[in-house]
């Protein structure tokens, strides 16, 4: 999934529920994911619902990697990954982000 284009987070949100729709499609946990979140910020409420519906997608995730998380970022994705059990291990480099799920 890649969030680096965009400016609303309405639209952060509807991306991410259609991704986290795609995999729940699945039924097995074999699905790996590859987020690039770099430059974006989104407030609390935001991150709020993303963890909802992300809690949800957890079952049918492998490995997940996020790119460009920085600063305050950080720590919401630290409680994103306590409220929602994510597999999701944070990179500074796209290469090794790639590098960790498709190993």
């Amino acid at each position: 999934m890649d969030f680096t284009r965009y400016t609303s987070e309405d639209l952060i949100i509807k991306h991410y529920t259609e991704g986290c729709e795609m995999i729940l499609s699945r039924t097995d946990n074999s699905v790996r994911v590859f987020t690039d979140i770099t430059g974006v910020m989104v407030k609390m409420d935001t991150m709020r619902i993303l963890r909802k519906i992300g809690k949800k997608a957890q079952r049918s995730i492998k490995k997940s990697a996020i790119l460009g998380a920085v600063g305050l970022a950080i720590l919401m994705l630290k409680f994103y990954v306590r409220y929602s059990g994510s597999k999701l291990k944070t990179f500074n480099l796209k290469e090794a982000a790639l590098n960790y799920i498709t190993q």
